[in-house]
């Protein structure tokens, strides 16, 4: 499938995606209203219903990639699987607006990703649509139920064992085994499963390229260092200051670690074709400096 057919496949027409800070300005009604302004608001919160007892072999719990594959493949493996997500929808960044796949060495390339691409037809600048359509028709394919908007509240462990998970729909999960597949971590978390915030250093685990990476070259390993960029007020003059949420801290040596974690984005997926839809002038706006 990862021939050079695939890439002659793409499209010609400029699409990108474009990130945008997550404290930048928010839609009307994305805080609870009366909810405290002091606390992150980032999801809606939904009605519990009746409690309702879910069993399975196999529980996964967050709609990205990573959590896709793991049930499609446990339910093509003969295990009843269940897919829950914490928004509404599936496929994480991969069906959310990062469409330009760092795929590395082709030859890593396999099993179910490599199925997906080969369905989808390519390995980049496919619609965020037609990517998480596709994860649909697998998952309805491998017969694995999809609960959207399901997000944890509590669970029960036994033993040292977590034996369910119960979410704010009133839902109360009980399975074999759970897989955690969110960004956050928040089922392991949950779980008493130890986690570290941030980057390991090179020592932690014996890995040459765990830490800090300043020995290698920026100039073609990041997306946007071939651009004239200058992090200053006045490009190219460092008395004016830095922009705002550029840190003045040195990075750290080569290998150390660090306690940071990445930032948060939105990701649109725009085109230059006939047909598209111009951005609106939105009726309300947020501050940029209001917290939600």
């Amino acid at each position: 499938m990862m021939k050079r057919s695939i890439e002659d496949t793409l499209s010609k027409s400029v699409r990108c995606a474009v990130a945008v800070c997550l404290s930048c300005t928010l839609p009307a009604g994305w805080c609870d209203e009366g909810a405290d302004v002091r606390g992150p608001r980032y999801y809606r919160r939904v009605e519990a219903g009746k409690p309702t007892l879910i069993e399975c072999d196999v529980a996964v719990y967050g709609g990205t990639p990573a959590g896709v594959t793991t049930a499609i493949q446990a339910a093509r493996m003969g295990k009843k699987t269940v897919l829950l997500s914490f928004n509404r929808h599936v496929g994480g960044m991969t069906s959310g607006g990062l469409t330009a796949t760092d795929i590395g060495k082709r030859a890593a390339i396999g099993g179910l990703a490599l199925e997906f691409y080969a369905r989808i037809g390519r390995i980049r600048n496919f619609r965020p649509s037609e990517a998480e359509s596709l994860f649909r028709k697998m998952l309805d394919e491998a017969s694995v139920p999809v609960l959207l908007e399901r997000c944890l509240q509590s669970v029960e462990i036994q033993d040292g064992r977590l034996v369910s998970a119960t979410m704010e729909t009133g839902e109360t999960i009980k399975a074999d085994i759970f897989v955690d597949t969110t960004y956050e971590g928040d089922l392991l978390a949950a779980a008493n499963v130890s986690y570290r915030v941030g980057r390991e250093p090179t020592g932690a685990y014996g890995e040459s390229l765990a830490g800090q990476w300043q020995n290698v070259s920026w100039s073609n390993v990041y997306q946007f260092c071939r651009l004239p960029l200058s992090p200053y007020v006045e490009p190219g003059n460092p008395a004016t200051g830095l922009l705002p949420e550029i840190s003045p801290e040195l990075p750290g040596k080569v290998g150390e670690g660090d306690f940071n974690v990445q930032a948060y984005n939105f990701r649109m997926y725009l085109s230059d074709k006939e047909g598209k839809i111009p951005f609106p002038k939105p009726a309300v706006t947020i501050p940029a400096d209001t917290r939600c």
